[in-house]
């Protein structure tokens, strides 16, 4: 099933493609995804920024796989946008997609490169209803995790992904 993924210089793009194992991104089983689905759907908000701790991809790989359950359970796709390599004269064009998405009352998920390596994600983090932090133990350290809620507000972190080894 494809879903739109937007990108922010109108590029579109298709989705990576599922490893073998589990049909899903990084090998995690579907089982897994599911139940990270479900865990960050209790919670209320329209827009979820995906935001890892150390630089990389890991953001947009875990926002592709909560995209694919997310458009399974919905019967609807969930947009994906992509804020890796966001640069700061992008940041309000984001900022007014997110708002049409908003006012549609459709959900969505940002994906973003860590603020501590690009600072431009940090005002589209904020303006998200809620974060989702990706942790990649070896490259991420706490006070890096810290650092960073205390850059898009602790308040709005519903919680983590935490993974071993080079991705998610």
């Amino acid at each position: 099933m494809n879903r739109p993924i937007h990108r922010l210089d109108a590029e579109a793009k298709e989705p990576p493609e599922a490893d073998a194992v589990g049909g899903m991104p990084w090998g995690q089983s579907s089982h897994v995804i599911q139940q990270l689905w479900f865990s960050v759907i209790r919670h209320d908000w329209r827009s979820l920024a995906v935001v890892p701790v150390a630089p990389g991809r890991a953001g947009l790989e875990v926002a592709n796989a909560l995209s694919e359950v997310g458009g399974i359970h919905r019967r609807s796709p969930l947009i994906v946008f992509d804020g890796l390599s966001l640069e700061l004269r992008q940041v309000a064009n984001l900022l007014d997609e997110l708002a049409k998405e908003n006012e549609a009352n459709e959900r969505s998920l940002i994906a973003l490169d860590s603020p501590l390596s690009n600072l431009s994600g940090v005002p589209v983090a904020r303006a998200a209803d809620k974060i989702l932090l990706v942790v990649e133990l070896g490259r991420a350290s706490f006070a890096g995790a810290r650092k960073l809620m205390e850059m898009v507000g602790p308040e709005k972190v519903l919680g983590s992904v935490v993974f071993e080894g080079g991705r998610p």
